[in-house]
């Protein structure tokens, strides 16, 4: 076994690491999506300024575009 094929074979396993470390920030970045729609959702309860629906809707559509790329990233594994 030469060097390069060790190297190849270590570039291997590390690009499966990276993917799996992806996979864990795009999971820790779900939450922070879930943490948001809790804090909008909490903020339109205790303020009335007459714009409640845009910023909830903001909150889900980031929800849903996050679910999404989690569940691209986690199929494509």
């Amino acid at each position: 076994m030469n060097q390069f094929e060790i190297t190849t074979m270590l570039g291997d396993e590390i690009w499966v690491a990276v993917r799996y470390m992806f996979l864990l920030g795009l999971a820790l970045y779900l939450v922070f999506a879930l943490v948001i729609v809790r804090q909008v959702g909490l903020m339109t309860k205790t303020l009335s300024v007459g714009f409640e629906f845009p910023i909830k809707l903001l909150a889900y559509l980031h929800l849903i575009a996050s679910v999404l790329l989690f569940f691209l990233a986690f199929v494509s594994l």
